[in-house]
């Protein structure tokens, strides 16, 4: 998945929202719970671990850039 305009302009949006950053504190919290899994597993746990904490830091890669892929998007 790619930020589009739109969902950058969603996340860049969220910044600031108080509830979001409550929500966001419980992504980085799970974040950290599957980095245990991935420690303490193997087989299929571990790969499904693997996957999510890949998802997780890539959904906070997004949140980071989104600001700044916005405004590429618009052209500033």
């Amino acid at each position: 998945m790619k930020l589009t305009p739109k969902s950058a302009q969603a996340l860049t949006n969220l910044r600031g929202n108080r509830d979001f950053q409550d929500f966001w504190e419980g992504v980085k919290e799970y974040e950290a719970e599957q980095l245990q899994v991935c420690v303490s597993s193997e087989g299929t746990h571990l790969h499904r671990a693997q996957g999510a904490v890949k998802a997780l830091q890539n959904l906070q890669e997004w949140y980071a850039a989104a600001p700044s892929v916005l405004d590429k998007f618009k052209g500033t």
